[in-house]
């Protein structure tokens, strides 16, 4: 209650106008000590023997998160990581325990009814589709349910139809479409109300690759390129946290373990592997002398049709180890037909972070009092 008469007596924030990555005005969003418990279920015996106790678990745990205008980042993180908890406390649906979380310089608890208004969730489930209505009736009544009303409602739900390419389609009942088209549709719905902040959680899940593809370039060239939206989106895909997105933060059992470009979080905490292809005399040439160091063997692939071995080896370093790697070999008379960086996958990069910084274990806590 203190917190919460606390945060009533400070002056609301400004809103400042969207603008660039790093630009003037409050970031996108901003979390700092955010913690977040829930009481756990118990089975109905439990609950007859001991109705006054309570077992909790832990969804957010002290998370600190800083999202600038116009970036593009994702989270991380196995199922029960604290993803979906923390994009309820961005829209408003969950209110944090403890700590503070803003958008756009609006607060989460004060300021609820403008935060409502500058961010959009979207997320893969169907079911909150009317299927028995066209795609346009189901943004129309979204955007009822957003104060929408008349000339104005018809002009957004027109544009939000429009930016996902669907204004073709707007006629078609929902069930009919495609799984590709629906979640333009669940995107589209998310933007007729103009958000600056698009929250997604995993927006290619169940789409073939090239569905995939098209709904990541969308995002990519339309929602962030055109339309300057920040989105931070809940991902499993190695295509979206290395290709989409500027940033990732890792997420495991409630805590931030590490953020960053993806790529560098794959060098720092994953291995550096890369496949070298050599002739296949050069290959046994290289035996005999030995890889130069710090290279290390892990695996050698049979010769391809050409007389190509693909040697795989672990090189820490770098850019630069892997030109050390080839001039050696070429000192030796090695031939190096061509060398490719093996990026790890999201599995690898997740385990070498929680490996590297795990947090205690998240076992729930029993309490006495209601």
């Amino acid at each position: 209650m203190t917190g919460l008469l606390a945060r009533a007596a400070r002056p609301a924030p400004d809103l400042a106008e969207p603008a660039a990555v790093g630009g003037a005005g409050p970031p996108a969003v901003e979390m700092h000590g955010v913690s977040k418990r829930f009481a756990r279920r118990r089975p109905i015996g439990e609950a007859v023997r001991r109705p006054f106790a309570r077992e909790w678990t832990t969804a957010l745990d002290d998370v600190s998160l800083h999202v600038a205008r116009g970036e593009c980042v994702g989270l991380l993180g196995p199922n029960g990581a604290g993803k979906s908890t923390l994009f309820r406390v961005l829209t408003t649906l969950v209110l944090p325990d403890a700590g503070r979380a803003a958008v756009a310089g609006a607060d989460v608890v004060d300021d609820a009814d403008e935060v409502r208004r500058i961010a959009a969730s979207a997320n893969p489930d169907e079911r909150s589709l009317y299927w028995r209505l066209s795609a346009r009736e189901n943004v129309r009544l979204y955007a009822s349910l957003r104060g929408l009303a008349g000339a104005e409602r018809d002009a957004r739900v027109g544009e939000a139809l429009a930016v996902v390419g669907l204004e073709d389609a707007g006629h078609q009942l929902v069930g009919k479409l495609s799984t590709g088209i629906r979640q333009r549709l669940l995107i589209a719905r998310a933007l007729v109300g103009r958000p600056s902040v698009l929250l997604l959680d995993e927006p290619t899940r169940g789409l073939d690759p090239v569905a995939a593809e098209r709904v990541r370039a969308f995002l990519r060239e339309e929602v962030v390129g055109r339309r300057g939206c920040t989105v931070l989106l809940a991902t499993h895909t190695a295509e979206e946290a290395f290709d989409l997105c500027d940033r990732v933060v890792v997420l495991h059992r409630g805590r931030v373990l590490a953020e960053g470009p993806a790529r560098v979080l794959a060098r720092r905490h994953a291995e550096d592997r890369y496949d070298v292809w050599l002739r296949t005399d050069a290959w046994s040439s290289m035996e005999r002398e030995g890889l130069p160091a710090p290279a290390h063997v892990l695996a050698v692939a049979a010769a391809d049709e050409a007389g190509w071995n693909r040697v795989r080896v672990r090189l820490p370093g770098g850019a630069d180890a892997v030109a050390a790697l080839v001039a050696r070999l070429g000192g030796l008379g090695v031939a190096v037909g061509r060398v490719e960086a093996i990026r790890p996958t999201l599995a690898e990069l997740m385990a070498a972070v929680t490996a590297e910084g795990g947090p205690p274990p998240n076992a729930p806590r029993a309490s006495a009092h209601a």
